[in-house]
């Protein structure tokens, strides 16, 4: 390799040590980086402050590494072996940042060992239990607001880690970090532009922290949907449809681009990725009607709740009620995402379909946001290779 071709190499493995130093912020007793369940006094920022210079730095170099290899060409498997790197580290260190580990440990307590329905039955109910006191306060009064998929694996992890919270939260990682390796592979494969596509997703060093480093389920949720589309493309509409709905089942995002799927199958007059994933839906509801009862179609309702008791987010729009009307804050953005999403059907019919921009739209109208949220878009538009999309995302 001459000196140009070691450029691309040489950020990656650059952020890869700001990523291990950020991990390594939570080793120390006194770290306020790692996750806990209570309140600590004895802590202290420092670290916290290492981590986030680390992780801007990193970001920062995240987004020169995207500049360099959209100008010149990059061996694909050099960014697929960086981008493994990148996303496994986290789980060398503590969880860090976010404590909803937790939250599907104790919901898959609930549900495999403790006899209770996460759908009626909050973590509260079950003081005596180990997983209660891990919860974060606010939310041990409200049931689950994941699906009856996610559920259950949660009742598998939950039954397979016992009484260890560490071994739990670990799981929950695990299956995050591998569903990011998963993504990057997935939207190389498909892209125009592979070694960008995977770079996009996969050298993220936020997308590293929020999935290997805190176990969110939405990397699982993700790679479940652009793996439907692959199969799909495959011509394995049935597998795809599958995928799709088993990502409802994590989390049900993927149900705001049945419209936008439909509409583009019925412009081209092929595929069924859409009556698929309604079958499988159907069989999933049934499965999860006799395993919860009708209670699990409620899921939606904590998220609801949270966002309209003023639980805050990223989101934009919460942030603007003191300087427009309430009403335009609560309804304004629904408006417009009705509009845009009208629009994005329009294009899907005439033969363009921008799922990442659809899904990124949705969230900037969203009044919950959370950076975990976003990499459905980033995942969808590398997929598609919609600029705009990533941009966006």
């Amino acid at each position: 390799m001459n000196r140009s071709q070691l450029l691309v190499p040489a950020l990656g493995l650059i952020i890869s040590v700001l990523v291990g130093i950020a991990v390594v912020t939570g080793w120390p007793s006194d770290s306020t980086v790692a996750a806990s369940p209570v309140e600590r006094p004895d802590t202290s920022l420092v670290w916290a402050q290492i981590f986030g210079v680390a992780q801007a730095a990193a970001f920062v170099l995240f987004l020169v590494s995207l500049v360099v290899v959209r100008r010149r060409p990059s061996r694909l498997m050099v960014i697929l072996g960086l981008a493994i790197v990148i996303q496994l580290l986290p789980l060398a260190g503590p969880m860090i940042l976010s404590s909803d580990g937790w939250s599907y440990w104790s919901v898959g307590r609930i549900a495999s060992v403790l006899g209770g329905n996460p759908y009626v039955d909050v973590a509260a109910s079950f003081p005596a239990d180990i997983s209660t006191a891990y919860v974060f306060q606010a939310w041990q009064e409200q049931v689950t607001p994941y699906g009856p998929v996610w559920v259950g694996a949660s009742a598998v992890a939950a039954l397979g880690s016992g009484a260890d919270a560490t071994l739990s939260t670990w799981l929950f990682r695990a299956a995050a970090a591998a569903a990011m390796v998963a993504l990057a592979v997935m939207v190389s494969r498909a892209s125009p532009r592979p070694a960008f596509a995977a770079m996009f997703v996969g050298w993220n060093p936020v997308f590293a922290m929020q999935f290997a480093g805190s176990g969110h389920n939405d990397a699982v949720m993700a790679a479940l949907l652009i793996g439907g589309l692959l199969a799909a493309a495959a011509a394995h509409h049935r597998l795809g449809g599958l995928g799709w709905a088993i990502a409802a089942g994590v989390k049900w995002l993927p149900l705001v681009l049945l419209p936008l799927q439909a509409t583009d199958e019925l412009a081209r007059k092929r595929g069924s990725l859409v009556a698929w994933t309604l079958v499988s839906l159907i069989a999933l509801g049934l499965v999860s009607s006799f395993a919860f009862g009708p209670s699990w179609l409620n899921a939606t309702s904590p998220m609801t709740e949270n966002a309209t008791v003023g639980i805050r987010s990223v989101a934009i729009w919460p942030r603007l009620e003191w300087l427009l009307p309430s009403t335009l804050v609560r309804f304004g953005p629904i408006v417009l995402f009705g509009i845009a999403y009208l629009l994005l059907m329009w294009q899907a019919w005439r033969g363009r379909t921008r799922r990442g921009l659809a899904i990124g739209l949705f969230f900037v109208a969203s009044p919950m946001l959370w950076p975990w949220y976003l990499i459905a878009p980033a995942a969808l538009s590398a997929y598609e290779d919609d600029g705009m999309a990533m941009l966006l995302s």
